[in-house]
């Protein structure tokens, strides 16, 4: 959703089923702990070169990951 804050992130992700990530951040900026709270089955792209999420995130079995 634009024009959101990430303290704002852990309550989009209740009601999400699919996420993009896509920053300009040089680094991971979305690792394992950020989903770990969501109980349902989530799609995440990484859309961003390098990787804004880590790729452990996937371990997660409710997480699929798909990286750009």
């Amino acid at each position: 959703v634009f024009g959101t804050t990430w303290d704002q992130l852990p309550a989009l992700l209740e009601t999400a089923h699919t996420v993009f990530v896509a920053t300009g951040a040089p680094h991971v900026v979305v690792d394992e702990e950020t989903f770990a709270p969501v109980a349902h089955s989530l799609m995440v792209f990484d859309l961003s070169v390098p990787r804004n999420v880590c790729p452990s995130v996937e371990a997660q079995s409710h997480v699929t990951l798909v990286n750009l």
